[in-house]
């Protein structure tokens, strides 16, 4: 990585880990620090020796102080955050970028190495050129906060792009790459109403297939007409639920993979790596009905949608430890094509350990390790 130009981002930066709270036992510390990682406990002898080492990939933080700055006006309501969304910031966790206190959580886990992006509120949901000097800040904030961490090399970093100033977010890729040694980006669903199939979006992923680095594509909120006609009239906010976190989300990122399959986004980038979490978005069960509906001569591709996610999407499990969809992700796309995450803070560390346990009953050892280890280091080169 190169020097970070501007220190004056440490404004940014939260307090020192000492005065953040702690949320894991000392006791679990102590293991961790004697090598008794809770991960590598009754495991398969081929996965602790040497044992295992466990990237995830999607795990966030955010920036109270950058993020609370943006201008109303520049941000549009969301029915999905009802409140405001100055809410996101009610958990410590979060402001702790690359601290001790993350790395206690990492380590009661048995979690070698996070790859970290924001939370929350940020450029994809800003109007105007506001969002390029904000994702500029954010990216070498995050730079700055692992530069500082007690253990730098236990993370990784996702750039945060200015998501509807698309030439502007080609180039923050291309510097966060470069300059600052990112391993690749995150997207957050739709931006000013383009998803990544519009052509407005090439110039971002020539730019990904160039630096041969992955788009991370998380779900964002969905835009005001669909919230009315598919999510409110619901009570104690059941409808924001279903609009995010309890199924929205999920068949937005859906929908614009299939949108970019549809639109020979994939044809024109046919060497471009994409990323999505939670198993796979919905998509593990509709991969043989997308093919009948739309057969190769319709597409007027040379690859099926099944195919073609095959060969350009890696899924990760986004802390939806389940062991029929994550086999059903990993039978479907391939064992080589699906990875680990959590979605820390918003998910727990706690599970982690015990989903690993069982997946090292259904898994040969060697499988296991692809998509605990083994396939994030090969996408991300760690």
């Amino acid at each position: 990585m190169f020097a970070l130009r501007n220190s004056a981002v440490k404004k940014f930066l939260p307090p020192k880990p000492s005065t953040l709270q702690r949320w894991v036992s000392s006791n679990a510390t102590v293991r961790a620090k004697a090598g008794l990682t809770a991960g590598y406990q009754n495991l398969q002898p081929e996965l602790t020796n040497p044992p295992v080492r466990l990237i995830t990939l999607e795990e966030h933080f955010m920036i109270p102080a950058l993020q609370k700055a943006i201008p109303s006006e520049l941000v549009p309501p969301s029915f999905a955050r009802p409140s405001s969304f100055l809410n996101d910031y009610a958990d410590p966790r979060l402001p702790d970028i690359a601290g001790q206190g993350r790395i206690d959580d990492m380590d009661a886990a048995g979690i070698a190495v996070q790859v970290l992006s924001l939370g929350g509120v940020g450029a994809h949901d800003i109007r105007g050129d506001y969002a390029i000097p904000f994702a500029k800040d954010v990216n070498d904030t995050l730079f700055q906060a692992v530069q500082d961490s007690p253990q730098p090399n236990r993370f990784r970093c996702f750039a945060h792009l200015p998501m509807q100033k698309p030439p502007e977010a080609a180039a923050e890729l291309q510097r966060c790459v470069h300059e600052l040694g990112f391993v690749g980006a995150m997207t957050y669903g739709q931006a000013g109403g383009k998803f990544l199939d519009d052509t407005a979006y090439d110039g971002l992923l020539g730019m990904a297939q160039k630096l041969d680095v992955p788009i991370y594509i998380h779900p964002g909120d969905p835009p005001p007409e669909l919230l009315k006609i598919y999510y409110q009239g619901l009570p104690n906010d059941m409808g924001g639920i279903l609009a995010t976190g309890g199924f929205g989300w999920h068949h937005e990122v859906a929908v614009q993979l299939i949108r970019m399959a549809c639109a020979g986004t994939f044809e024109r980038f046919p060497h471009l790596k994409l990323v999505t979490g939670h198993q796979g978005e919905l998509l593990p069960t509709m991969l043989q009905r997308l093919d009948y509906l739309y057969p190769t001569q319709v597409l007027r591709h040379e690859r099926s949608i099944a195919q073609t996610f095959r060969e350009q999407l890696h899924v990760t499990f986004s802390g939806m430890y389940n062991v029929p969809a994550a086999l059903a992700a990993i039978q479907t796309f391939g064992v080589d094509r699906v990875m680990w995450s959590v979605d820390y803070p918003y998910l727990p560390t706690e599970p982690t350990p015990g989903f690993l346990r069982v997946l090292n009953d259904v898994m040969a050892p060697a499988d296991l390790r692809k998509v605990a280890q083994t396939n994030a280091e090969r996408l991300l080169r760690i």
